[in-house]
């Protein structure tokens, strides 16, 4: 079986046996997956003997005496070297400090002294509670100009946090007992975080983060400890945490958090999808990391292979910076290119690409990238990074500047879908076993009308500034579409009456993304002017697979031939509906799975943002000979394994530029 790197072979994998033996059809494609596997790890191996032939060079290099003065090496040169590994879920490398945001409380300094003047203490306490807010403003200050309002809320919820009369008035009570203010504030936020954490659902955590976050911060003004601040970093960092919630990962400083490293996640969670968005190298999955790094520490992030290296020597980190600097050139000079091209197959058939988002500061990134318009604007981020739920208006300028973003392209707008990953610290729900099956997306919109009435009045009130369209996700019945429609007949009703103006012929679509729906299409299809089929949930349903649990993350694989002949079912039926029919899940946003998806007759996809030059590129190498074969062949395979080998070979072959990128990653 040939190993083949980005480019060339480089070497063959023999598996023999000491008798005559006819390997089957199922050994072959282990080994032929075997072999990319190993390929990954060539590769870096190669990037690794550079580095030692390099070190052995300038040593053998340093003949005179003279010459032999006492190097003074990078801090990190003296630390602890390591390689490890995880799942790469975000392209590209990064070189940083770590910032470890997994810490939990350690103030060793911190002891239950008593205080004999406890009027001063609760001065003390106000004053660094002073500190805090100050602190936190200058923070929203400092980035008013850079990032949205939207993501600004979370250093609002953080100052409602401080201003919780509850919260301070149980320090108040501590300090009062005689505790110094130091141990007050932290036997309060721990009985908050305790709390919390009595709920297994990791899902609850973001509220813990947030404890956390304003607890550290009223601490360290208390000790006088400077603290580490995610924004205006004063050099490129890598955050490493044992998981992040999306109301974290929106809050990185992305002009100088270079990778994120984490022990657990998949690559469909939706902080992999947020750092793919942003553009940030991610490799998730890197058990015990924890353990094994300081904040002293410097890392390189390999998010084409997961592969970490943790204070790595100055050779591996000028091969890396090469790497790095080819990559962007080479993404740049070839694959952009491609986007200003009619985007449509060499026979000329058309297809639509949109970006998926979530906040409005990943506009410049899908703009930047060729996109043209929003297949999918995720609008829990905007409800996730507030403390309170937002008003008709701030979503309304929201969804407006969104809109004006993209005046030559529709914007579908998918209307609240929390739940399961995604939680509203401000809106605590009961503790499910299997949230992912439970109360969430339009379930829980039904049952809070005033909620999903707010928001259909902004999204139809933002309508006159662009081709708005309106999404809705977690659609199981019949009922529950004709239900929500309702909704939005009523909301535009009360804009009527209020004189307000809207498209009335605003187009509504549901997502296919229930596994129940697939046996009722025919029902559906009537009542909605377009379709989009989640890939990412109706996957995990119909393999009855959680696609962020390590232990089963394997088994989830969007193409598995059942879910392949899922969507070929789907589209088949949508032929002559006359409706549109798109795929907005994390399936559209790789070449081989994008590749799949046309062959099954999608001709609507949207991906992440970063992903756009590469499937430009993919189109316009192909035509409705190749789909054609390609489907054949995919939908004529029992095993997921023939399916891959067969798609890397088809990239190989039709594209070789992307599988010199993905071929070698993708499994």
């Amino acid at each position: 079986v040939p190993v083949i790197d980005s480019k060339n072979p480089i070497g063959v994998l023999v598996v023999q046996k000491k008798k005559n033996y006819q390997f089957n059809i199922n050994e072959i494609n282990m080994l032929q997956i075997l072999a990319v596997q190993i390929s990954s790890i060539i590769q870096v191996a190669t990037v690794l003997e550079k580095t030692i032939q390099k070190d052995i060079v300038n040593k053998d290099n340093k003949t005179n005496p003279s010459d032999h003065k006492i190097q003074t090496p990078a801090k990190h040169d003296q630390k602890k070297i390591l390689t490890l590994q995880g799942l790469p879920t975000s392209f590209g490398y990064g070189y940083g400090k770590v910032i470890l945001l997994d810490e939990r409380y350690n103030f060793s300094v911190i002891t239950d002294q008593k205080v004999e003047d406890t009027k001063l203490e609760l001065i003390r306490f106000q004053d660094a509670l002073s500190k805090s807010k100050e602190e936190i403003l200058n923070i929203k200050k400092s980035l008013q100009d850079q990032i949205s309002t939207d993501i600004l809320g979370i250093f609002d919820s953080h100052l409602m946090m401080l201003d919780d009369k509850q919260l301070v008035n149980k320090i108040h009570d501590q300090i009062n007992k005689g505790n110094n203010a130091s141990f007050s504030t932290l036997q309060v936020i721990n009985e908050y975080i305790d709390t919390f954490s009595k709920f297994n659902d990791p899902y609850i955590k973001e509220k813990i983060v947030d404890f956390e976050d304003i607890g550290r911060r009223i601490i360290t003004n208390l000790l006088g400890i400077s603290q580490i601040d995610l924004h205006n970093l004063p050099e490129p960092c890598v955050v490493v945490a044992k998981f992040l919630t999306p109301s974290t990962t929106a809050n990185l400083d992305t002009s100088k958090v270079v990778g994120i490293i984490t022990e657990h996640g998949g690559t469909t969670s939706h902080a992999s999808i947020l750092a793919r968005s942003l553009e940030i190298p991610a490799v998730v999955g890197v058990q015990d990391i924890l353990s094994k790094i300081s904040v002293e520490d410097y890392l390189i992030v390999d998010g084409n292979t997961g592969f970490v290296f943790l204070n790595p020597q100055k050779v591996l980190i000028h091969e890396y910076e090469k790497k790095a600097e080819l990559e962007i050139q080479n993404y740049h000079n070839y694959f952009l290119k491609y986007t200003q091209n009619p985007l449509a197959t060499k026979d000329h058939i058309p297809v639509n690409i949109g970006a998926n988002i979530g906040m409005t500061h990943d506009m410049g990134t899908a703009i930047k990238n060729g996109a043209k318009s929003v297949g999918l604007f995720r609008t829990e981020f905007l409800y996730m990074t507030k403390d309170r739920l937002p008003t008709v208006n701030e979503q309304y300028e929201i969804y407006k500047k969104v809109a004006e973003g993209f005046p030559d392209g529709e914007i579908i707008f998918r209307t609240l879908d929390i739940g399961g990953d995604k939680v509203l610290s401000y809106l605590p729900l009961q503790h499910e076993d299997n949230p992912v099956l439970g109360y969430k997306s339009t379930r829980f919109l039904l049952d809070h009308p005033k909620i999903l009435f707010d928001q259909l009045r902004a999204i139809l009130q933002a309508s006159v500034h662009g081709d708005i369209k309106i999404l809705f996700p977690m659609v199981s019945s019949l009922s529950e579409l004709i239900q929500l429609k309702d909704f939005l007949e009523i909301a535009k009703g009360t804009l009527t009456y209020n004189q307000l103006a809207f498209n009335e012929e605003i187009e509504v679509g549901m997502m296919i993304e229930v596994p129940s729906v697939l046996f009722q299409l025919d029902d559906f299809i009537p009542e909605a002017d377009f379709f989009s089929i989640g890939t990412n949930d109706l996957i995990q349903y119909l393999l009855a697979v959680d696609r962020d649990n390590e232990k089963v993350s394997n088994i989830y694989n969007p193409l598995h031939p059942a879910i392949l002949r899922a969507i070929n079912s789907i589209a088949t039926r949508f032929i002559h509906s006359q409706k549109r029919l798109a795929v907005c899940g994390e399936m559209a946003g790789t070449p081989q799975t994008s590749l799949a998806l046309l062959a099954l007759g999608i001709r609507d996809l949207s991906s992440s943002p970063s992903s756009i030059p590469y499937l430009h590129y993919l189109i316009q190498q192909l035509n409705q000979e190749i789909l054609d074969e390609v489907k054949a062949n995919i939908l004529s395979f029992s095993d997921v394994l023939q399916v891959e080998n067969y798609l890397r070979k088809i990239l190989r072959d039709i594209a070789p530029k992307l599988y010199a990128i993905f071929g070698a990653e993708e499994n």
